[in-house]
């Protein structure tokens, strides 16, 4: 057989013509594929065709349309059409490739749900920076709105400290100023979640007593010891360093929520901090802190999942109290101090954490610098509060009165600093950076924009706790950022420290 034979049938195989009026109406078929009888319409063969049949026409001389499915009594075509006009006529021709469709179609498909896969998972991305962008920005808000309620109550409890309290109304004062100081680390771990998930929580490198540590430690719990009757012991080994180079505020955080962990799931019995060295070789040293309880314990099956966010041991712990967000933020926090992390437990018996993390140590004894005399009493420190909340100023005003060598005015946003400012001088200026009419960071744009205020020492008292607050603010030139609550002595601290930083 020739070529052009084989062509020829092979077409022939493939392709049917057909002629109509321009109604529809078969005039003539080949019947190469389908069985159409003459004088019946076209549009009976499909819906399709009653659709694009009025659209052909001398404004629409040829139409074509790929991939149609058309079925006709048990058969099943899929067809490429052509539609043609030509007078009173109309040509359509069928192309059959329904083995080229059906083979092609596995392929197409699964490149289809490969694009669609891909589009889906950069959408479920897009979705979950969203929520945690969303996330993010309702913690940072809502330690802010915390932070000032709870700012003005430790204020207010510290001064009644120092005031005169019979025996019991000081050991209520214990428990209300351990309950703050309770929620004050809640609002920490939930800010540090934050700034974890966004990679800007930065670690401090600073001298600092672990005396220190564990005497808040102690503080903080003695009285939750007490209220279970539980043993609360710290036990320090001789030979950890005096002096340590890291970060306090961290392994502060990290221990109270280990030891907070371990009251939570121990109802009777012993709570145990140990310290020890790991290991020490020059200026490096590691140190071990062991957590240990008498309480519930966990099962083996759970012990993966402990550090998961939000995970909660349902079956050992009564509806109230759980692990939370406390264990989820001490494996992150371990984790960014380059330590390690590990526990062991056994059910009805109880559960120890035990906690690696590296340290510099001095080479030598830090000397104490000789102490300077912070202010002359005779010269009264002149300080401007700028701040709008009526307990903020009393609390501070109450905390100055104290000193008795300090001086204070009030303004209650950024413009009344600023005509204050035209009238008299002050030492320092204590700034809320959460004002209205002109806020805390926009007022110190235009203190340093004028010569006269240029160098004007600021120390920023703030619920704004973020880190971004903080960086604007000290690129703005201030002598210190106090986040809510701070402690009297902080306060007083940082005004001598910008009293004497001051131009004369």
């Amino acid at each position: 057989m020739s070529l052009k034979n084989f062509k020829s049938e092979l077409l022939e195989k493939r392709v049917q013509i057909i002629s109509t009026d321009t109604s529809g109406k078969i005039l003539s078929s080949d019947q190469a594929l389908i069985d159409l009888k003459t004088g019946s319409s076209l549009k009976e063969l499909d819906p399709f065709f009653e659709a694009i049949l009025p659209l052909a026409g001398k404004n629409n001389p040829k139409l074509e349309f790929p991939c149609i499915n058309v079925k006709h009594k048990d058969q099943e075509f899929i067809l490429d059409i052509e539609v043609r006009h030509s007078k009173d006529e109309l040509i359509v021709i069928l192309f059959d490739f329904t083995e080229h469709y059906r083979r092609s179609h596995p392929v197409v498909q699964e490149k289809n749900e490969n694009t669609i896969l891909a589009n889906q998972l950069l959408v479920e991305q897009a979705i979950a920076n969203e929520k945690e962008a969303l996330k993010n920005s309702f913690l940072s808000k809502l330690s802010h709105e915390l932070r000032k309620p709870l700012g003005n109550m430790m204020g207010f409890v510290n001064l009644l400290q120092d005031s005169n309290l019979s025996y019991e109304q000081s050991e209520m004062l214990k428990i209300v100023r351990q309950t703050g100081m309770h929620i004050e680390e809640l609002l920490n771990d939930l800010l540090d979640i934050s700034k974890i998930s966004e990679g800007t929580l930065k670690l401090k490198n600073v001298s600092f007593k672990m005396k220190d540590v564990t005497k808040h430690l102690q503080d903080m719990f003695s009285l939750k010891a007490k209220s279970k009757r539980i043993e609360f012991e710290i036990n320090m080994r001789d030979n950890v360093p005096a002096i340590l180079i890291g970060d306090p505020i961290r392994v502060k955080q990290i221990l109270i929520n280990l030891v907070d962990n371990a009251f939570k799931n121990t109802p009777k019995g012993k709570v145990l901090l140990d310290i020890s060295v790991d290991y020490s070789r020059a200026k490096k040293v590691s140190l071990r802190f062991s957590v240990s309880d008498t309480g519930y314990g966990i099962k083996d099956a759970e012990l993966p999942k402990i550090f998961d966010t939000y995970y909660q041991i349902d079956q050992l712990l009564s509806p109230t109290e759980g692990q939370g967000l406390g264990l989820k933020i001490v494996d992150d926090l371990v984790k960014l101090q380059s330590g390690k992390i590990k526990v062991k437990s056994k059910v009805g018996e109880g559960t120890q954490f035990e906690v690696s993390l590296p340290f510099e140590v001095p080479l030598r004894e830090e000397k104490k610098p000789a102490r300077k005399k912070a202010v002359d009493v005779d010269e009264r420190i002149r300080v401007l509060c700028v701040d709008d909340a009526e307990l903020d100023q009393m609390l501070i005003m109450k905390i100055l009165i104290n000193e008795g060598f300090i001086s204070m005015d009030l303004a209650l946003h950024g413009e009344m600093a600023l005509q204050l400012l035209e009238l008299k001088s002050y030492d320092v200026i204590l700034l809320d950076l959460d004002l209205p009419i002109l806020n805390g960071i926009d007022f110190l744009k235009k203190l340093r924009a004028e010569r006269k205020t240029k160098k004007q020492p600021v120390v920023v008292l703030t619920a704004m706790a973020g880190p971004e607050y903080q960086q604007e603010a000290e690129a703005l030139g201030i002598s210190a950022f106090l986040t809510k609550p701070y402690q009297p002595k902080e306060l007083v601290r940082a005004i001598k420290e910008a009293f004497k930083t001051r131009e004369k």
